[in-house]
């Protein structure tokens, strides 16, 4: 391989690796891959969040393009995978599972295998991969589950081998997380140039050619990018839209780390805002509240107030953040006493520093709902600090049994943590229910069916009527505009455009006078018949979209207000001078296409 000049270059694998074969190492990698695809198909759900870039996908199959038809925050790669998706296997959420449950399970073999490499114990790495899997990472953040991961492995390959086709894969890496978003690709950059400050550390030379090769090869790489934004919209108007979702991360809500083990159980865990306003409570308590007061032991009662899902997600945050510190410590004393190989201290030190960046930011924000997105890195560095504990001198106050036990105790609350945090065992026992002992072909099945048919059958209430509705009485050439309240999977299931390029309307997301008026204008040439808003958001879209609110109220008439079955008000509106071809037989709201004839099929 050419080198970049590099001296004392990578010293070869890690000493704890040198016992583990290659042929198990194979297989072990497979069988993670193998076993977590099967698991997470069984278990396949879609959240509405999903549904933000995959409606923005089926619009780009509509013949919308990012950034120039639609509002695109960053995701570019993200919405051209998932249409892809649905190119090669229909409209359906087939493709979209199969992508995104490939990433997942190629992350979980990524994590095993450097876990087992790390640790050197394939126990070891079997625990904290089985441990990253059952954090539940949801289905639509797999590139963040991803992306981190091979970044890792990506790490682990350049400190044993740098030179300049390192930097290259390096290079080209980080302008493919940047392309899936863009905070991604700017903190897999600041861990790479981490890694090889750390690698050329003391050959300022060597230095300098290395990172001056990677900045180079990423701007060059990402040329092509930058040249398609300018002709869609323009470079610097660009960045100023995007400057109103960069402030979501600054007015981020801060979650209240409290681990009691003396609380009253009725008070929720409150996830609060720098304003000190409520923002949520966490949900399911109500099983592990149950189960500690109802499992009888000796007629006691299992620890009283402690096996609570507040606790859970205060112990798994912890050690969220805990665990790469914990790792940085252990390397430093490593180092100090020579008892580890730089090519091992310096992938450690890079990774500890990106799981720090990363539990930091990206869990500032509903941690709940994103410890499971990071949990891989967090496993690969226990993984490896289990091995260090397990292999290190002994000592008389800690022989190899006490070792033992203390990783044994820490693993098994953390799995009861992660496992009551992504409700695990309902998970499991809800797929069982409704898909039987077949679970792989009943979930097949289930993801060919069309969307709507699954999501919202005849009869259904709410939301999911009012989309039956859509999709029974507009033209599929015609869009829908949600202007209050989040709910992206309606477009999706309603097999309809979303109008004005915003499949939200959220207060700091393109909610500036200049992209107010973009959306005027959009929806001044779309054909929209029918606008739908959640009643409870009503003033709150009015106050954050004043001019788009001041267009909706010129142009449309609402026609019905109701919770339709459901206890959420909605608020249906019809464009003005519009005429209705007749009634929906099923809700009585104004239909615009012929019901007379076959429906319309879906699209292809």
């Amino acid at each position: 391989m050419t080198r970049l000049g590099f001296s004392a270059s990578g010293d070869g694998s890690a000493r704890a690796s040198a016992t583990l074969s290659p042929r198990t190492l194979r297989r072990g990698t497979w069988l993670a891959f193998g076993l977590t695809w099967m698991f997470r198909w069984a278990t396949a759900a879609f959240t509405n969040d999903h549904f933000t870039h995959l409606s923005r996908a089926r619009q780009i199959l509509a013949g919308d393009l990012p950034i120039r038809d639609f509002f695109d925050p960053g995701q570019f790669l993200h919405y051209y995978l998932s249409a892809a998706g649905q190119l090669v296997f229909g409209y359906n959420l087939l493709g979209e599972a199969l992508l995104t449950i490939t990433f997942i399970a190629g992350a979980a073999a990524l994590a095993f295998r450097l876990s087992a490499l790390l640790s050197g114990s394939i126990s070891v790495a079997v625990c904290s991969t089985a441990l990253a899997v059952a954090a539940l990472p949801r289905l639509y953040n797999y590139p963040k589950v991803f992306l981190y991961t091979a970044a890792l492995w990506l790490a682990w390959r350049y400190s044993h081998t740098p030179g300049r086709r390192g930097v290259a894969v390096l290079s080209a890496f980080s302008v493919l997380a940047l392309l899936f978003r863009y905070v991604h690709g700017a903190y897999i950059g600041v861990y790479f140039v981490a890694l090889l400050t750390f690698v050329h550390a003391g050959r300022w030379r060597e230095w300098l050619v290395a990172v001056g090769t990677y900045g180079g090869l990423c701007i060059a790489l990402t040329l092509p990018f930058l040249a398609y934004v300018q002709w869609a919209t323009g470079l610097a108007g660009y960045v100023e839209s995007a400057r109103s979702s960069a402030t979501m991360a600054v007015t981020a809500p801060l979650v209240l780390r409290r681990l009691s083990f003396d609380i009253d159980l009725s008070e929720p865990l409150l996830v609060v805002a720098p304003d000190s306003s409520v923002v949520h409570a966490l949900p399911g308590r109500a099983f592990w509240e149950r189960l500690d007061r109802t499992i009888p032991l000796f007629r006691t009662r299992v620890a009283p107030g402690v096996l609570t899902s507040n606790n859970a997600l205060v112990w798994f945050y912890d050690v969220t953040m805990a665990v790469p510190l914990a790792a940085m410590v252990l390397c430093a004393l490593a180092w100090s006493r020579r008892t580890i190989r730089r090519s091992e201290a310096t992938a450690i030190a890079a990774t500890a520093c990106l799981a720090l960046l990363i539990s930091r930011t990206l869990l500032a924000d509903s941690p709940e709902a994103r410890l499971g997105d990071i949990a891989h890195p967090t496993a690969v560095l226990g993984a490896w600090a289990a091995g260090r504990w397990l292999a290190a001198p002994l000592h008389r106050a800690a022989g190899p049994t006490f070792r033992v036990v203390v990783i044994a105790v820490l693993f098994v609350v953390t799995t009861w943590s992660v496992a009551v945090q992504s409700n695990l065992v309902m998970t499991v026992g809800y797929s069982l229910r409704s898909l039987g002992w077949d679970p792989i072909w009943a979930a097949t099945e289930r993801l060919r069916t069309r969307p709507i048919d699954a999501w919202a059958p005849l009869g259904s209430t709410g939301v999911r009527a009012l989309s039956r509705y859509v999709s029974r009485c507009t033209s599929p050439s015609d869009r829908l505009l949600i202007a209050g309240g989040f709910a992206p999977e309606v477009f999706y299931y309603a097999e309809r455009a979303f109008a004005g390029g915003q499949v939200h309307f959220m207060d700091g997301w393109h909610d500036s006078p200049a992209d107010q008026a973009l959306t005027v204008e959009r929806l001044r040439y779309e054909s929209v018949p029918i606008a739908m808003m959640m009643g409870p958001q009503e003033a709150h879209f009015e106050g954050n979209f004043p001019a788009v609110a001041s267009y909706i109220r010129d142009h449309y008439v609402e026609v019905a207000r109701s919770g339709f079955g459901d206890s959420v008000e909605w608020r249906v509106l019809a464009e003005r001078g519009r005429v209705a071809i007749g009634r929906d037989p099923e809700l009585g709201l104004p239909c615009y296409v012929d019901r007379s004839g076959p429906p319309p099929l879906p699209p292809s």
